[in-house]
């Protein structure tokens, strides 16, 4: 528990649930193989903070212009940018 907590007070909540998880499954492994009697993993996300959820608002038909101009000179992964124009496309056909 000290371990998560320490992870969780420097902000890193997704971090620190990905650390109660990963114990969760060797635990889970533990008791499968009699090593242990309990995981208790489960049991440490009451004492964690969840992290939050950021849901990201659609655009806004006046936003659409400006987005697109910033996908045609997006200098990022080339299957992102690829990805988002095919998609765009499909939903957007007649633009």
């Amino acid at each position: 528990m000290a371990v998560l907590k320490k992870i969780e007070k420097r902000g890193a909540l997704e971090q620190a649930s990905k650390v109660r998880r990963r114990c969760g499954e060797v635990l889970r492994f533990a008791v499968v193989t009699g090593r242990a009697k309990y995981n208790f993993a489960p049991d440490l996300a009451i004492a964690l903070n969840e992290p939050k959820q950021n849901h990201f608002p659609f655009l806004t038909e006046k936003e659409i212009p400006a987005f697109v101009e910033a996908l045609d000179t997006y200098q990022g992964s080339l299957l992102t940018k690829y990805a988002t124009q095919a998609t765009y496309a499909h939903w957007c056909p007649n633009r």
